[in-house]
C-alpha cells in the first residue's frame, strides 16, 4: 500500500500544482481584460459608468434628458464626440477620447451599448428632423417636425461636421448598414428634393466617401451583436449567395432624377465604406470650410 501511495503521489502533487497555475493563469487573463477594459473610457461611457465631459451626463441621462432640446444639442459643443467616438481622435474636445481598435470590438459585442448606440443614432436623426423608420434596412424618414429642423441644418454648417463623425462611427460600432440607408437618404434630401441645398458640398466631399469606397475594411462590415439579435433579417439560402451589401440597390432615385447636381456613383463601387481611409481627407482647411470627417467641432 504504502509502495503505491509513493508511486502515485507524484502524479497527484503534479495535477494540483497544475491546476493552481491554470487557475493562476486564468485569473491573470481577467485582471489583465479588466483592466484593459478600465481604460477604455470610451466603453465605460456607453456602458452607463461614467459621464461625458464638460458639462455632460451618463449616457442614459443624457438621452432621457436631453432628446427634444434642440437649444442644448445645438450650443453644446462637447457631447458629440462622446457619443460617436471615432479612430481617428478625439477632435476638438480635448476631455473625450479616441476610439481604438480592441475597444470598438469590444463595443461592437455589447448588448448594453448596441442599445445605446442605437439610441444616440435616434436621437441626433431627430435634431436634424429624420426618423429611424426601419431598423433592419436602416431606412430614414423625415420626422414631423423636419422643416424647422431642415431650416436649421441648412443655416448652422457645423451639423455637417457632426453628420461626417456620425456616419463613420455608426460602421466603428457595427451599424453599417444604418450608415449606407442614411447617406441615400441625405442624398435623396439634398439632390431630388432639394431640401438641404448647404450640404450639397459635404455630401460631395465627404459623406458619398463614407458610403463608396474601392478597399474596404472587413472591420467596417462587422454587425452589432445586438442588430444581430433584434434586427437582423435572417437570409434564406438564395438570398444568401447573393448578398447586396453596397448599398447600392437601396439608392432613393436614378441618376436622371438626380440630375447634374449629384456625384456620380462609381461604376465599381464595391461595399460601403469603412473609414480606414478617412483620414485620406482629414488634411487642414480654413476655418470656413468642413475641416474633415475627424474633426466634428470647432472648440467652444
Amino acid at each position: 500500500f504504502f509502495f503505491a501511495v509513493s508511486l502515485l503521489w507524484p502524479m497527484l502533487l503534479g495535477k494540483r500544482k497544475k491546476k493552481r497555475i491554470l487557475d493562476r493563469d486564468d485569473t491573470d487573463d481577467l485582471e489583465r481584460k479588466q483592466e484593459e477594459e478600465d481604460d477604455f473610457v470610451n466603453l465605460q461611457f456607453y456602458r452607463n459608468q461614467i459621464s461625458s465631459q464638460p458639462r455632460g451626463g451618463t449616457i442614459s441621462v443624457i438621452h432621457e434628458t436631453w432628446k427634444g432640446d434642440y437649444d442644448r444639442l445645438e450650443s453644446h459643443h462637447g457631447y458629440i464626440q462622446w457619443l460617436f467616438p471615432l479612430y481617428e481622435g478625439k477632435g476638438m474636445n480635448y476631455l473625450a477620447t479616441g476610439l481604438v481598435k480592441e475597444e470598438a470590438k469590444l463595443m461592437r459585442e455589447d448588448m448594453l451599448v448596441g442599445e445605446n448606440v442605437m439610441k444616440s443614432y435616434e436621437l441626433m436623426l431627430d435634431f436634424y428632423g429624420m426618423r429611424l423608420f426601419d431598423k433592419t434596412t436602416g431606412e430614414v424618414r423625415r420626422s414631423k417636425h423636419w422643416k424647422s429642423r431642415y431650416r436649421n441644418l441648412n443655416l448652422y454648417g457645423h451639423n455637417n461636421l457632426r453628420i461626417s463623425r456620425i456616419l463613420a462611427s455608426l460602421a466603428h460600432l457595427g451599424f453599417w448598414r444604418w450608415k449606407v440607408a442614411w447617406i441615400n437618404f441625405l442624398e435623396k434630401e439634398i439632390f431630388k428634393e432639394k431640401q438641404l441645398r448647404n450640404c450639397k458640398r459635404s455630401f460631395r466631399d465627404f459623406w458619398v466617401k463614407l458610403r463608396d469606397i474601392e478597399k474596404p475594411d472587413p472591420d467596417e462590415f462587422s454587425d452589432h451583436v445586438y442588430y444581430q439579435k433584434h434586427f437582423a433579417k435572417k437570409p434564406t439560402p438564395e438570398e444568401s449567395d447573393d448578398e447586396d451589401i453596397s448599398g447600392e440597390g437601396s439608392v432613393p432615385m436614378d441618376s436622371e432624377e438626380i440630375g447634374k447636381d449629384s456625384p456620380p456613383h462609381p461604376e465599381n463601387t464595391q461595399d460601403p465604406t469603412p473609414t480606414s481611409q478617412l483620414t485620406d481627407h482629414c488634411s487642414p482647411h480654413d476655418s470656413e470650410s468642413e475641416s474633415s470627417g475627424c474633426d466634428m467641432e470647432d472648440p467652444e
